[in-house]
């Protein structure tokens, strides 16, 4: 039990440049027992289900016991066989057979946090790095992922990336929930770091479970726990605030069989989930299907994307914060994708057209108009330049390129998602710019 100790000081006080290695060397000299103790406290889906205990009154004068009844209460807690009153006073007896010091970091161990600065991943990396001889069946510590959303950096990266048409997903500003919902246990929520949400205990469970035994297996459920904003879904995590609590929602975006989640593979596309969510979730009180619908392209994503961000929608203060789209046919990866794309809001801005270019050699914009060039001001007044290569028809790229002195100088509206600003140019550009229409009422100067 030595090892352990040493091994979690050395890592706790490591600071400063350098750290990490010394991180990385520490966990590298754990020994067996070592190993054992940090992986029950890293691994997610290892849960003690023991939130208050007390410590002893007293130790004893050196650790003499070893391992082995410490592990076996971690057996004991996590398979349930011990819960309540009764685990709390099992928890103070164990922690009591051993020297103060090794029962506090004992202790760390049934709290789920080493408070040592590594993840599961950066031990699994000492560990792969410095077997133990002899010990090569070990598995390497359980890690908790989920998907993510990519973003696009232009329009052109945008339209290479994004399948149209897909489903358009509110971008909720709550915080990610992940349910694992088993027959028989109660239903445990994680945060997308793994992390249990210990507030969220009890508020969606009798849904979750209606659910369970409608569909007869072990299932986990991806969504958002969002209130009315941010601020009352983080209100709801203090101790005491019931009407924080009361307000929650779980908006559900994804389902599938426990099985599928812990090999981290499964077959059920974004269409299926959907539709299967859309009847599952059929007047359910705190869960519900998050909001969005089918967009058909680019435009009509961007329009909806104003209509969701914009103040009042689905009574939020400021609406919400955009969109996820969301390949129709793509299946749930435990990884950033593009498949799961987040779109922010989109602006208007009056701009002239300073110049022209031609479709790239080879293309089959080859020889016709590529893009505009433009000039304009937002309206904080800040000045932008940008070249805008998408939200043209064939028709009118060749109106405009064979045409070019009665395009020259027009006033035109393009959308964009934000302004960016270059350390090369003197100037900011314009993110995500898209031709919308021509306008001959202004004139822009």
């Amino acid at each position: 039990m030595t090892n352990f100790v040493s091994v979690i000081k050395q890592c706790e006080t490591a600071s400063g440049a350098g750290s990490k290695q010394v991180i990385q060397a520490a966990l590298g000299l754990s020994d067996s027992d070592a190993r054992d103790l940090i992986t029950a406290a890293l691994d997610p889906y290892q849960v003690f289900g023991v939130k208050q205990f007390e410590m002893p009154t007293a130790f004893q004068k050196r650790d003499y016991c070893g391992v082995g009844q410490f592990l076996d209460l971690l057996q004991a807690l996590s398979s349930r066989s011990l819960t309540g009153d009764a685990a709390r006073q099992a928890v103070t007896s164990n922690l009591a057979l051993y020297d103060e010091e090794t029962a506090i970091y004992l202790a760390r161990v049934i709290d789920k946090d080493l408070r040592m600065g590594a993840s599961a991943d950066s031990v699994n990396k000492a560990w792969k790095a410095n077997p133990i001889p002899g010990d090569m069946s070990r598995k390497l510590i359980p890690t908790f992922e989920v998907m993510l959303a990519d973003k696009c950096d232009n329009t052109e990266d945008f339209e290479d990336k994004v399948t149209f048409p897909c489903q358009a997903d509110w971008k909720y500003d709550g915080q990610r929930t992940i349910a694992l919902v088993r027959e028989g246990k109660p239903v445990e929520y994680r945060a997308r770091s793994g992390k249990e949400m210990e507030h969220l205990a009890g508020i969606f469970d009798e849904d979750l479970l209606a659910i369970r035994a409608e569909v007869g297996y072990d299932f986990v459920m991806d969504g958002e726990s969002f209130a009315s904003d941010f601020t009352e879904t983080i209100n709801a995590k203090k101790v005491g605030n019931d009407a924080a609590k009361a307000a929650l929602r779980l908006r559900a975006f994804f389902m599938m069989p426990l099985t599928d989640w812990i090999a981290q593979k499964t077959s059920i596309t974004m269409r299926q989930n959907r539709k299967a969510l859309e009847t599952l979730l059929v007047n359910r009180t705190k869960i519900t299907l998050s909001g969005g619908r089918e967009v058909k392209d680019f435009q009509d994503m961007t329009a909806y994307c104003a209509e969701v961000t914009t103040k009042g929608f689905d009574n939020q203060p400021n609406g919400h914060e955009g969109l996820i789209l969301k390949d129709w046919e793509s299946v749930y990866v435990w990884e950033r994708s593009f498949t799961w794309t987040k779109v922010k809001n989109f602006y208007d801005v009056d701009c002239k057209i300073v110049g022209f270019y031609a479709g790239k050699k080879g293309k089959r914009l080859a020889n016709t108009l590529g893009g505009i060039k433009v000039w304009g001001r937002t309206e904080d007044g800040t000045i932008v330049e940008s070249d805008v290569g998408s939200g043209f028809g064939d028709a009118l790229r060749n109106e405009i390129w064979t045409n070019q002195d009665a395009w020259l100088g027009a006033t035109v509206v393009i959308k964009y998602q934000e302004v960016s600003k270059s350390k090369n140019k003197a100037v900011a550009s314009l993110r995500f710019p898209t031709f919308e229409h021509r306008r001959d009422d202004k004139i822009v100067e």
